[in-house]
C-alpha cells in the first residue's frame, strides 16, 4: 500500500516536522544521505582497494544480505537524524553509545515483533563489526531492551513448511495436464512453472540462484545427462553440484525441446534456462509471482520460496535427528548456526521435539544437566 503524502493544511510546521521525523525513523537514510565518512567505510568494506586491502568484508555476501545490512544502517542513521544526533563528522564506530542505541531500540519496539528486532539490531551489529572491527559490540546485546530469548522465541512467526511430497505431486499434475493442452503461450508458461516448482522441492536454491540459471553455465546437459551446477560460491560461500534425477529428465526436454522455444517466441535466445513471456529474461521478483501463483491455484496456501529450505531442512533432520550438518550442507550454509536457528521456529511439532532432543542431548554430554 503506498503510503498518503503529509498535507500541510492547518497544520503547524512543528507538526509537520514531527510527523515527517517519525515517519522517516521507519525507513532507512539512503546511502547517497549517508554522511562521507560513512559511505567511505561502506564502500572500503565492499570494494578492496589499494595493495594492503585483500579483503572486503562485503564482498563475499549476497546482493540481497549487503542490501539488508545497508537498510539497517540507514535506519539507525534515520534515528540519530530524528534526536538531532547524526555529527557527520564523527567516524562511523564511534557513533553508536548506549543512550543512543537503547533510544534506537526503543523506536524499533513501536513497530517491530521481538525476532524482528534481535534481526534488525544483529545486521546493525554486523555492520559496526565491519566499521570498527576492534571494539566489541556484545553490549549492545545486553542493554535492558534488548529482546530477551524468552520474547523472541515467543513472537517469531511459526515456519510451516509445506509436505515436499504433496508439492511434488501437484507440480508434475500441472506439468501433465499443461502438455495434454493445445501448444499455446499458457501451456508452455504452465509447463515452466510446473518445472520451477519442481526445482525448488528438489534442490532447495534460493530464488536469485533459481532466476540466474543459465544453459551451459548452471545447467549442463552432460552426456545425455542433466546437471545443476553453481560453481561461483553460493551466499553459503561453497559451490554445489545437483544431479537431475532420471524421472525428470524427459519433462525437461520436452520443455526445452518445444515450450522454452515457444516461450521465446522468435526473440534472440539469452541462455536463461527460464524464460518469460516474449523472450525476456528472468528475475527474482518473477520467480516469486511464480511460487505465490503456484501456491493459491494448486495448494490454497500462501507460498514463498524459501520454505522449500525449511521444508528440507525439516525431512533430512526427522528421518536422522543428528544430521543437522548434512541438512546445513543441502542448504549450502558452511555451518550448523543457520539450521539450528529454524528449529526453534518449526510449527511442526515432531521436528521441534527433535530440536529439545538435541539439546538435552548435547547438554548431558557436556556434563550440564
Amino acid at each position: 500500500m503506498k503510503s498518503k503524502p503529509i498535507s500541510d493544511k492547518g497544520i503547524s510546521a512543528n507538526a509537520i516536522d514531527s510527523k515527517i521525523q517519525k515517519k522517516r525513523r521507519g525507513r532507512g537514510i539512503p546511502f547517497a544521505e549517508w554522511p562521507a565518512l560513512d559511505q567511505a567505510a561502506w564502500s572500503r568494506a565492499l570494494h578492496a582497494t589499494g595493495l594492503f586491502e585483500k579483503h572486503a568484508p562485503l564482498a563475499g555476501l549476497s546482493a540481497s544480505t549487503i542490501d539488508a545490512r545497508r537498510y539497517s544502517y540507514g535506519v539507525y542513521l534515520a534515528h540519530l537524524t530524528s534526536l538531532g544526533a547524526l555529527n557527520h563528522d564523527q567516524v562511523p564506530g564511534a557513533r553508536p553509545n548506549p543512550e543512543n542505541i537503547k533510544s534506537y531500540i526503543d523506536t524499533l519496539w513501536q513497530r517491530l515483533r521481538a525476532s524482528a528486532i534481535e534481526e534488525t539490531v544483529e545486521s546493525l551489529i554486523s555492520v559496526l563489526r565491519i566499521f570498527s572491527p576492534e571494539r566489541d559490540w556484545s553490549w549492545i546485546r545486553r542493554l535492558s531492551n534488548f529482546p530477551t530469548s524468552a520474547q523472541i522465541s515467543s513472537s517469531a512467526k511459526p515456519i510451516d513448511p509445506p509436505d515436499q511430497v504433496g508439492v511434488l505431486k501437484e507440480a508434475l499434475d500441472q506439468f501433465d495436464e499443461a502438455t495434454a493442452k493445445a501448444p499455446c503461450v499458457a501451456a508452455s508458461l504452465d509447463v515452466r512453472d510446473a518445472l520451477i516448482v519442481i526445482f525448488f522441492v528438489l534442490f532447495a536454491i534460493r530464488s536469485e540462484n533459481m532466476a540466474e540459471i543459465r544453459r551451459g553455465v548452471h545447467f549442463r546437459e552432460e552426456f545425455s545427462r542433466f546437471r545443476l551446477m553453481f560453481l561461483n560460491p553460493l551466499k553459503g560461500g561453497i559451490p554445489v553440484l545437483f544431479d537431475i534425477p532420471s524421472w525428470l529428465e524427459p519433462r525437461l526436454k520436452i520443455y526445452l525441446e518445444k515450450h522454452r522455444i515457444t516461450l521465446l517466441g522468435g526473440k534472440h535466445d539469452h541462455g536463461g534456462l527460464w524464460i518469460c513471456r516474449g523472450g525476456a529474461k528472468f528475475s527474482t521478483t518473477t520467480i516469486k509471482h511464480i511460487i505465490k501463483k503456484f501456491g493459491q491455484n494448486r495448494l490454497h496456501r500462501p507460498l514463498i520460496s524459501h520454505v522449500f529450505r525449511h521444508a528440507m531442512g525439516t525431512v533430512i533432520v526427522l528421518k536422522k535427528s543428528s544430521d543437522n550438518v548434512l541438512a546445513a550442507a543441502a542448504l549450502g550454509h558452511t555451518t550448523t548456526m543457520m539450521v539450528d536457528k529454524v528449529y526453534t521456529k518449526s510449527a511442526n511439532i515432531q521436528f521441534s521435539r527433535k530440536y529439545q532432543n538435541i539439546i538435552k542431548d548435547r547438554r548431558r554430554k557436556l556434563g550440564l544437566n
